[in-house]
């Protein structure tokens, strides 16, 4: 469902688990998201200083339908100052939603002291959070892990606390709901504050009494700074578990599928059953990950591929159109469809003496909004999401979209 007025827009899932609202005076979001209609996330915001995105102009606000996704746009500026212009892009499918901000530095527009996106708080007592370290630390072998969160007490209690985005974190509560905040694939924009560079940023979850706050600042400087005049892009998402156990895979036994080689036909009346394993392809060595700034310097790669190359996601779409040209409906297993830490700066078409640091989950949430468009809502599809399957990212993935273009 998508319902727009002159205050408000609000997207829900046709299953019934999850809404969201953006309001029509801020240019940020989302303002609101709820779980089974218990709130779970609120507040969401951009802001330079003591500026933020309830201050600013709206002059687009929209909702649309695209591929199965619902697309909310919203465009404005400051109106104070240099007039500094964003534009933010939130794309909803499945359990999770993709923001991308743009934004238009003019030229002697400076920040004083704080530049944040998508700080928020997430309402009510949560239990634990796991936290995916930022990619410096990861590569140097940090691990993503648990960690418990006590009870609120009279005064705030700083939980968490990094100069460089973590990739994702994710919050749970006793009955199981569970919502990800995760940096998105630009992970070298987020680092780059700016242009002030690593470690000037601060990423703070703060326990207090009405639930916990985060705050996301890409740049926190000790001395007013001017950035360069030029255009900004950063991307973040938000994903989502609801409570209660995930439902079975019921499944007859799978037949490998390669991923250039025909589709097998089903046996008898049953339904076609699948299993691809993206890990156990020859890939190129330009498909693979490179695991650190050092190593793309001496050209060292893991046995892992990057989404974002070119090549996997060709033979990926490749192997999903076959797929739904074959059958309407089957069962489909992947495997090797997980995130992780690259510095290849190919991937992203772009060039860098030392590498740029991003991680794939852009590229394979995107791929499964658009795999689960092409295949409908006939084929069944799990993907085994490896050492970071606690994350509703990828829990979800694959999931019906839920916001088919109505005819």
């Amino acid at each position: 469902m998508l319902e727009n007025n002159r205050e408000e827009i609000r997207i829900a899932h046709p299953d019934g688990t999850w809404a969201a609202t953006h309001l029509a005076e801020r240019l940020a979001g989302p303002e609101s998201l709820s779980i089974g209609g218990q709130a779970v996330l609120q507040q969401c915001r951009f802001y330079v200083d003591d500026v933020d995105d309830g201050s600013g102009v709206v002059e687009k606000w929209r909702a649309s339908r695209k591929g199965g996704v619902a697309v909310v746009l919203s465009e404005g500026y400051f109106p104070f100052g240099a007039n500094v212009r964003f534009r933010q892009g939130a794309r909803y499918a499945a359990n999770h939603v993709r923001v991308t901000l743009d934004i238009a530095w003019p030229k002697g527009a400076t920040v004083r002291r704080h530049f944040g996106i998508g700080s928020l708080i997430l309402p009510g007592r949560w239990m634990r959070f796991y936290s995916v370290p930022p990619a410096a630390h990861w590569a140097e072998g940090v691990q993503p892990e648990w960690r418990d969160i006590p009870a609120p007490g009279e005064q705030p209690l700083m939980i968490a606390h990094w100069h460089r985005a973590p990739l994702a974190l994710v919050f749970e509560r006793e009955d199981g709901t569970a919502v990800e905040i995760g940096t998105g694939s630009d992970v070298w924009r987020w680092e780059h504050g700016l242009g002030q560079g690593p470690e000037q940023g601060s990423y703070k979850v703060s326990l207090e009494k009405d639930g916990l706050h985060l705050l996301r600042e890409p740049l926190m400087c000790c001395a007013e700074f001017a950035p360069e005049a030029r255009d900004y892009r950063f991307s973040w998402y938000v994903a989502w578990r609801p409570p209660g156990a995930a439902p079975a895979w019921d499944a007859p036994g799978p037949v490998v599928v390669d991923l250039d080689s025909p589709v097998p036909p089903a046996s008898g009346a049953a339904a076609l059953s699948l299993v691809a394993d993206f890990a156990a392809v020859e890939w190129a060595s330009t498909c693979r990950r490179v695991p650190s700034a050092l190593a793309y310097v001496r050209g060292e790669r893991t046995p892992h591929v990057c989404w974002h190359s070119s090549q996997v996601q060709s033979a990926a779409r490749r192997l999903i159109r076959r797929l739904a040209a074959a059958a309407p409906s089957g069962h489909l297993d992947l495997h090797g469809v997980t995130p992780g830490l690259c510095w290849d700066p190919a991937h992203l078409d772009r060039h860098s003496d030392n590498g740029l640091a991003h991680w794939d989950i852009n590229a394979i949430l995107e791929f499964g909004e658009w795999a689960r468009q092409q295949l409908g809502l006939g084929w069944h599809i799990r993907a085994d999401a490896g050492p970071l399957a606690c994350l509703p990212s990828l829990q979800g993935l694959f999931g019906p979209n839920g916001f088919e273009t109505e005819a």
